[in-house]
Order: C-alpha cells, then sequence, then structure tokens
C-alpha cells in the first residue's frame, strides 16, 4: 500500500473518533427524561448523517474535480488527498453544530434534562 493511502486512512479514522468524542462530550452533561432513548438514537443519526454526508461530497469532490484541467495534471497523491481529506472538515463542522443543536432541542422539547452533578459527587 502506499503511504498516501495510509496516511488518508488514519485521519479519516482519527477525524471520526474526533467526531464520537465531540459527541459524547456535549451529551455528556444531560440524561434521557421519560425513559426515552432520544440521546442514543440522536448520536447514532448524527453518525450515520457523518458517514452519509462524507461519501457524498466525496463523489462530489470525485466527479467534479476531475473536470478541471487543473485537478487533472496533479499528481496522483495530491487528487487522493483532495478528494478524502478535505470533505472531513465541513463535515466534522457539521457534526459538531448537529449535536449542539440536538441538546438544544431536546431541553427545549423536554426530551433530556440536565443532569444534577451535585447528587453523583
Amino acid at each position: 500500500m502506499n503511504i498516501v493511502f495510509i496516511l488518508t486512512l488514519v485521519v479519516v479514522t482519527l477525524s471520526f473518533r474526533k467526531v464520537c468524542s465531540n459527541m459524547a462530550n456535549d451529551f455528556s452533561g444531560y440524561e434521557n427524561s421519560q425513559n426515552n432513548r432520544f440521546i442514543d438514537i440522536t448520536q447514532s443519526f448524527i453518525l450515520i448523517l457523518y458517514g452519509i454526508f462524507y461519501v457524498a461530497f466525496v463523489v462530489f469532490l470525485g466527479k467534479g474535480l476531475s473536470t478541471f484541467e487543473v485537478f487533472q495534471s496533479q499528481s496522483f497523491e495530491i487528487k487522493i488527498i483532495s478528494i478524502f481529506i478535505f470533505p472531513i472538515i465541513p463535515m466534522y463542522l457539521v457534526s459538531v453544530f448537529a449535536s449542539k443543536q440536538a441538546v438544544n432541542y431536546g431541553l427545549k422539547r423536554g426530551l433530556i434534562k440536565k443532569r444534577d452533578v451535585k447528587k453523583e459527587i
């Protein structure tokens, strides 16, 4: 395997891990209310959405950038990096925004409630 493929795989894996840890931190001070599974369902939905948008963005970049002459003249490694690495940044921002909005929505609708930290200590 080429070193670029290995580095691309590592970066994608680490970004997915970072998205998971950010979602865990966003929902860490909250608990489900009324015996629902809002937090689990929301986290699963955001991860699935992250994956779908990432694949769609990679396909869009792969098809769109291949039409430009400047992109066609680049080396294969540059093409791989620009198609697979750059979509990570907007997808990360979308997932962080979506998890913050899910917390706000859940609080507003009463689906989650703040955990009382004093009781746990």
